[in-house]
């Protein structure tokens, strides 16, 4: 549970959602350009996930299917992945050998989402108003940036609900468990002395993925700032970053939270 250290911040940050509710909603979400199923698994890792963060609206309709169409070979190689495991833990003779598969997969996923699923959507234009489904066109806000890449590799979220809560209740629905901050300093102190980890980081008006790497810490995130468009960039230099006030930070990959929600999920 967080340590509610600023309740008026805490206050705050739970009243203040960052994203839009889109003019229409089905009950149940489309997959991903409804041709996920029809992609057959790739085991090379595809070129388009080398994308330029600048100037999106250059991009030529050529480019743009190639990278939707690299972007749809990997989702299915990550969920062709985790069916294996999913076959592989079901038939394991201990539970040793099941907590194995798990530590692999995290591994994985520690790996392949910052790598080579998020840099999909590098350059996509930020909007408030934005909830794009695919990577590199139309706009996405914040919210939809963390919520959409999640969904579509198996997370069982719906995509419009989590991207519609406060920063704070985002981190709580994707994570276990949580932390705050009420300096950047302190959360950077705090993550240094922490495993490698990939984490789901509300700030007071903003939300967005947080990737810990030895003495590296990066923010992932669809910013408001200039390029104005999805970017990674050295959290220590961020300004929507050094400017919150509060930091809430969860780990996304823990066995108990996320891993068991994407490993399991049906």
């Amino acid at each position: 549970m967080m340590n509610l250290f600023c309740p008026i911040c805490l206050i705050t940050l739970l009243a203040l959602g960052c994203q839009p509710i889109p003019p229409e909603q089905s009950s149940q979400e489309a997959p991903f350009l409804h041709t996920v199923q029809q992609v057959e698994v790739d085991t090379h890792i595809t070129e388009a996930v080398v994308i330029e963060q600048s100037e999106p609206d250059k991009l030529s309709q050529a480019k743009l299917d190639s990278i939707h169409l690299g972007y749809r070979q990997l989702i299915s190689r990550i969920k062709a992945q985790k069916a294996v495991w999913l076959q592989q833990y079901h038939q394991a003779e201990n539970q040793e050998t099941q907590q194995a598969i798990l530590q692999e997969a995290r591994s994985y996923l520690l790996q392949t989402i910052p790598d080579e699923l998020l840099p999909y959507w590098y350059g996509t234009p930020w909007d408030f108003n934005g909830y794009s489904n695919h990577p590199r066109e139309g706009i996405i806000a914040c919210g939809y940036f963390v919520s959409t890449p999640l969904k579509h590799i198996g997370f069982p979220i719906n995509r419009y609900r989590v991207a519609q809560q406060a920063a704070a209740v985002i981190v709580d629905t994707l994570c276990s468990e949580s932390y705050s901050y009420n300096s950047s300093e302190k959360l950077f102190e705090a993550l240094l002395a922490k495993p490698d980890e990939l984490y789901i980081v509300g700030l007071d008006y903003h939300v967005g993925f947080l990737l810990k790497r030895g003495e590296e810490i990066d923010f992932i995130h669809s910013s408001y700032y200039d390029p104005v468009a999805v970017v990674k960039e050295e959290a220590r230099k961020s300004l929507p970053f050094l400017s919150s006030n509060l930091y809430v930070v969860g780990p996304l990959l823990t066995e108990t939270g996320g891993l068991s929600q994407w490993f399991f999920a049906k």
